[in-house]
Protein backbone atom coordinates (compact mmCIF):
# COMPACT_ATOMS: atom_id res chain seq x y z
CA UNK A 1 0.00 0.00 0.00
CA UNK A 2 1.09 3.62 -1.07
CA UNK A 3 2.16 5.65 2.31
CA UNK A 4 -0.43 8.51 0.87
CA UNK A 5 -3.22 5.97 0.66
CA UNK A 6 -2.07 4.40 4.62
CA UNK A 7 -1.66 8.14 5.72
CA UNK A 8 -5.02 8.90 4.63
CA UNK A 9 -6.26 5.85 5.83
CA UNK A 10 -4.93 6.72 9.67
CA UNK A 11 -6.55 10.29 9.35
CA UNK A 12 -9.73 8.91 8.53
CA UNK A 13 -9.44 6.63 11.46
CA UNK A 14 -8.64 9.12 13.59
CA UNK A 15 -11.76 11.51 12.40
CA UNK A 16 -14.01 9.15 12.51
CA UNK A 17 -12.54 7.71 16.31
CA UNK A 18 -12.65 11.26 17.67
CA UNK A 19 -16.46 11.69 16.15
CA UNK A 20 -17.15 8.78 17.95
CA UNK A 21 -15.92 9.93 21.23
CA UNK A 22 -17.29 13.78 20.72
CA UNK A 23 -20.62 12.98 18.64
CA UNK A 24 -21.42 9.43 19.59
CA UNK A 25 -24.68 8.46 18.46
CA UNK A 26 -24.89 5.41 20.27
CA UNK A 27 -27.48 6.20 23.03
CA UNK A 28 -30.07 7.39 20.53
CA UNK A 29 -29.85 5.00 17.94
CA UNK A 30 -30.02 2.12 20.75
CA UNK A 31 -33.41 3.71 21.88
CA UNK A 32 -34.87 4.09 18.99
CA UNK A 33 -34.06 0.33 18.06
CA UNK A 34 -35.49 -0.60 21.00
CA UNK A 35 -38.75 1.39 20.38
CA UNK A 36 -38.74 -0.04 17.05
CA UNK A 37 -38.09 -3.45 17.54
CA UNK A 38 -40.50 -3.64 20.92
CA UNK A 39 -43.41 -1.36 19.64
CA UNK A 40 -43.06 -0.66 16.28
CA UNK A 41 -42.70 3.39 16.48
CA UNK A 42 -40.33 5.48 18.54
CA UNK A 43 -42.04 8.92 19.73
CA UNK A 44 -39.58 11.37 22.22
CA UNK A 45 -38.75 14.98 22.72
CA UNK A 46 -35.09 15.38 21.44
CA UNK A 47 -32.60 17.45 23.18
CA UNK A 48 -30.54 20.60 20.84
CA UNK A 49 -27.59 18.57 22.39
CA UNK A 50 -29.41 15.03 20.90
CA UNK A 51 -29.75 16.95 17.76
CA UNK A 52 -26.48 18.04 17.22
CA UNK A 53 -25.04 14.44 17.32
CA UNK A 54 -27.95 13.29 14.86
CA UNK A 55 -26.90 16.41 12.50
CA UNK A 56 -23.39 15.82 13.15
CA UNK A 57 -23.61 12.25 11.61
CA UNK A 58 -25.69 13.35 8.55
CA UNK A 59 -23.46 16.31 7.91
CA UNK A 60 -20.38 13.52 7.93
CA UNK A 61 -22.70 11.38 5.75
CA UNK A 62 -23.65 13.73 3.55
CA UNK A 63 -19.80 14.84 2.19
CA UNK A 64 -18.67 11.82 2.45
CA UNK A 65 -21.38 10.72 -0.38
CA UNK A 66 -20.31 13.71 -2.79
CA UNK A 67 -17.11 13.29 -5.24
CA UNK A 68 -14.91 15.92 -6.96
CA UNK A 69 -15.14 16.53 -10.62
CA UNK A 70 -17.49 14.52 -11.81
CA UNK A 71 -14.46 11.78 -11.50
CA UNK A 72 -15.10 9.70 -8.14
CA UNK A 73 -12.65 11.49 -5.85
CA UNK A 74 -13.61 10.76 -2.91
CA UNK A 75 -13.61 13.50 -0.15
CA UNK A 76 -11.62 13.25 3.40
CA UNK A 77 -12.81 15.56 5.63
CA UNK A 78 -14.35 16.01 9.39
CA UNK A 79 -17.25 18.09 10.92
CA UNK A 80 -15.14 20.38 12.53
CA UNK A 81 -17.97 21.94 15.32
CA UNK A 82 -21.51 21.91 15.46
CA UNK A 83 -24.51 23.74 17.45
CA UNK A 84 -28.10 23.59 17.56
CA UNK A 85 -30.12 26.60 18.98
CA UNK A 86 -33.93 26.27 19.93
CA UNK A 87 -35.83 29.38 20.00
CA UNK A 88 -39.69 30.25 19.47
CA UNK A 89 -40.44 26.72 17.62
CA UNK A 90 -36.90 27.14 15.39
CA UNK A 91 -33.44 25.67 15.32
CA UNK A 92 -30.51 27.80 14.44
CA UNK A 93 -27.50 25.46 13.32
CA UNK A 94 -23.90 26.31 12.67
CA UNK A 95 -21.71 23.79 11.47
CA UNK A 96 -17.96 23.70 10.00
CA UNK A 97 -16.74 21.24 8.06
CA UNK A 98 -12.97 20.81 7.37
CA UNK A 99 -12.12 18.83 3.88
CA UNK A 100 -8.60 17.73 3.38
CA UNK A 101 -8.13 15.79 0.46
CA UNK A 102 -8.61 16.13 -2.62
CA UNK A 103 -8.50 19.85 -1.59
CA UNK A 104 -8.21 22.03 1.69
CA UNK A 105 -11.13 24.00 2.57
CA UNK A 106 -13.31 25.12 5.89
CA UNK A 107 -17.11 25.32 5.03
CA UNK A 108 -19.03 27.37 7.29
CA UNK A 109 -22.71 26.81 7.69
CA UNK A 110 -25.72 28.50 9.15
CA UNK A 111 -28.94 27.98 8.61
CA UNK A 112 -32.51 27.84 10.30
CA UNK A 113 -35.06 25.26 10.14
CA UNK A 114 -38.59 25.72 10.94
CA UNK A 115 -42.17 24.02 11.03
CA UNK A 116 -43.40 22.98 7.33
CA UNK A 117 -47.07 24.17 7.80
CA UNK A 118 -47.60 23.58 4.18
CA UNK A 119 -47.39 19.87 4.76
CA UNK A 120 -50.07 17.57 5.49
CA UNK A 121 -47.51 15.71 8.22
CA UNK A 122 -45.28 17.10 10.81
CA UNK A 123 -42.27 17.69 9.48
CA UNK A 124 -39.48 20.74 9.37
CA UNK A 125 -37.82 22.68 6.20
CA UNK A 126 -35.53 25.06 5.23
CA UNK A 127 -36.26 28.35 6.41
CA UNK A 128 -36.43 30.65 3.19
CA UNK A 129 -33.35 32.48 2.90
CA UNK A 130 -31.67 31.54 6.01
CA UNK A 131 -28.62 29.26 4.33
CA UNK A 132 -25.31 31.03 4.28
CA UNK A 133 -22.37 29.37 2.84
CA UNK A 134 -19.05 30.50 3.47
CA UNK A 135 -15.93 28.76 1.64
CA UNK A 136 -12.33 29.12 3.07
CA UNK A 137 -9.45 28.48 1.13
CA UNK A 138 -5.96 29.25 0.74
CA UNK A 139 -5.30 32.28 -1.30
CA UNK A 140 -4.75 32.01 -4.78
CA UNK A 141 -5.97 28.26 -4.58
CA UNK A 142 -7.45 28.07 -7.93
CA UNK A 143 -7.52 23.98 -8.02
CA UNK A 144 -9.82 24.50 -4.95
CA UNK A 145 -11.84 27.50 -6.09
CA UNK A 146 -12.80 25.99 -9.15
CA UNK A 147 -13.34 21.99 -7.52
CA UNK A 148 -15.81 24.14 -5.77
CA UNK A 149 -17.61 25.77 -7.57
CA UNK A 150 -18.32 22.48 -9.54
CA UNK A 151 -19.38 20.56 -6.77
CA UNK A 152 -21.57 23.81 -6.05
CA UNK A 153 -22.00 23.35 -1.96
CA UNK A 154 -24.62 25.72 -1.75
CA UNK A 155 -26.60 23.52 -3.84
CA UNK A 156 -26.31 20.19 -1.83
CA UNK A 157 -26.30 21.60 1.42
CA UNK A 158 -30.19 23.07 0.35
CA UNK A 159 -31.55 19.95 -1.04
CA UNK A 160 -30.10 17.59 1.79
CA UNK A 161 -31.56 20.19 4.14
CA UNK A 162 -34.91 21.23 2.78
CA UNK A 163 -36.21 17.03 3.53
CA UNK A 164 -34.70 16.20 6.39
CA UNK A 165 -37.21 13.96 6.65
CA UNK A 166 -36.16 12.06 3.37
CA UNK A 167 -32.32 12.25 4.56
CA UNK A 168 -33.51 10.33 8.32
CA UNK A 169 -34.83 7.82 5.89
CA UNK A 170 -32.28 7.72 3.89
CA UNK A 171 -29.73 7.14 6.60
CA UNK A 172 -31.15 5.58 9.60
CA UNK A 173 -31.58 2.00 8.50
CA UNK A 174 -28.11 1.36 7.84
CA UNK A 175 -27.15 3.14 10.99
CA UNK A 176 -30.01 0.65 13.40
CA UNK A 177 -27.82 -2.10 11.16
CA UNK A 178 -25.05 -1.54 13.83
CA UNK A 179 -27.79 -2.20 16.70
CA UNK A 180 -28.76 -5.92 14.72
CA UNK A 181 -31.74 -4.57 14.12
CA UNK A 182 -32.85 -4.59 10.41
CA UNK A 183 -35.99 -2.83 8.53
CA UNK A 184 -37.56 -0.28 7.62
CA UNK A 185 -39.25 3.45 7.95
CA UNK A 186 -42.75 3.71 7.09
CA UNK A 187 -43.36 7.17 8.46
CA UNK A 188 -41.55 10.41 9.88
CA UNK A 189 -43.27 13.50 11.80
CA UNK A 190 -40.81 16.02 12.94
CA UNK A 191 -41.79 18.97 14.87
CA UNK A 192 -40.06 21.68 16.42
CA UNK A 193 -41.37 23.26 20.07
CA UNK A 194 -39.78 25.84 21.91
CA UNK A 195 -36.83 24.02 23.14
CA UNK A 196 -37.04 20.48 21.88
CA UNK A 197 -37.44 18.30 18.43
CA UNK A 198 -40.48 15.76 18.73
CA UNK A 199 -39.44 13.19 17.20
CA UNK A 200 -41.57 10.32 16.10
CA UNK A 201 -40.52 7.39 13.95
CA UNK A 202 -42.80 4.50 12.84
CA UNK A 203 -41.46 1.24 10.79
CA UNK A 204 -41.23 -2.43 10.93
CA UNK A 205 -37.86 -3.67 12.45
CA UNK A 206 -36.92 -6.78 13.75
CA UNK A 207 -33.70 -8.15 15.28
CA UNK A 208 -31.08 -9.48 13.14
CA UNK A 209 -30.31 -13.55 13.30
CA UNK A 210 -27.95 -14.49 15.46
CA UNK A 211 -24.84 -16.38 13.28
CA UNK A 212 -24.64 -20.12 13.77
Amino acid sequence: MRTGQLDDQQLRLQIETTAEQLFSTDDIESRIATALVEHGEFHEDITAAELEVILHNIVYVMFAQQTFAGVGVGILHNVVSLNVTFKDQEAFVEFVVHIHKPIIVFLEFKYTLINDEGSKLPCITLKKGSLQVIEKIRRFDIKAKAALTAMNVPRIAQNEMSDLTEVIKRTLPAQLNQKNVTGEINNIELTLNKDNLRVRLIGDFTMMPTPA
